[in-house]
């Protein structure tokens, strides 16, 4: 074919070489686009809202039975009434020391929690090894009413989230070393 403007023919397609750098910088521009979405942290982060909402929902039934009766549910009491309010818990791990201790690890159908915590199995350093769970415990600092909802976070290193019905009824990011008398809004970042 003749261009009738330069009088020069004029082939039609593309060469191996201009093919080439195409792809070379699609390749580039994938690899630098894959790093700004870093798809391993955006898992995290939705894994981490997924246990955020499972507190929420605990939170929800957890009130009610306090509405109803004026006190936060010892561990049996709490496990037994939240299978009741449509949580689906499994493996419980509510102990009795010479009477009742309020407190409870315990998982959730279908919500997974990290496999990073240490031998108490709700806390640890993102280097121990133990499966994690969901950890309830009432009646803080002799609190009839008080009680905490504790779970470690997937995306946030070291990190535990903590609901406290007395600090401010939100749920905050803390350390993994917090301590159970430790008040969240000192050490912990509200989430």
């Amino acid at each position: 074919m003749v261009n009738k403007y330069i009088g020069k023919s004029v082939s039609q397609g593309f060469t191996l070489i201009e093919i080439l750098i195409v792809m070379v910088l699609i390749g580039i521009l994938s690899v630098i686009l894959i790093n700004i979405i870093d798809p391993e942290s955006q898992v995290e982060r939705a894994n981490d809202g997924v246990l955020s909402a499972s507190i929420n929902k605990i939170v929800l039934s957890t009130e009610s039975f306090i509405s109803a009766y004026g006190y936060a549910p010892d561990e049996t009491t709490f496990f037994n009434y939240l299978n009741v309010k449509g949580v689906e818990l499994f493996g419980s791990a509510c102990s009795h020391n010479f009477g009742p201790d309020h407190e409870c690890l315990f998982s959730i159908v279908g919500v997974f929690a990290p496999a990073t915590c240490d031998l108490s199995h709700w806390t640890g350093a993102d280097t121990n090894t133990e499966s994690c769970n969901f950890r309830y415990q009432a009646r803080i600092m002799n609190d009839p009413g008080r009680y905490r909802i504790y779970v470690k976070s997937h995306g946030l290193s070291n990190r535990v989230f903590a609901y406290d019905n007395k600090e401010g009824g939100r749920i905050f990011d803390c350390p993994h070393t917090i301590a159970d008398f430790e008040h969240l809004t000192g050490t912990c970042n509200s989430r």
